[in-house]
């Protein structure tokens, strides 16, 4: 689910900070801009069948 759709600015901020280098992540959106502070992501990307990984 794109779960930092679902929230107002804050408390995507927050969880985004309480996720941060603490646990694996799985986060699914459609809005990649909203992980752009982030500096330890790995992003995997789908499309036309095929898996991608790293920065888009």
């Amino acid at each position: 689910d794109d779960v930092l759709s679902e929230l107002d600015e804050s408390r995507r901020t927050n969880l985004l900070q309480f996720i941060h280098k603490r646990i694996q992540t799985f986060i699914t959106t459609t809005d990649i801009h909203d992980f752009k502070d982030l500096k330890s992501v790995q992003f995997i990307s789908c499309e036309g069948g095929q898996v991608q990984y790293g920065q888009p």
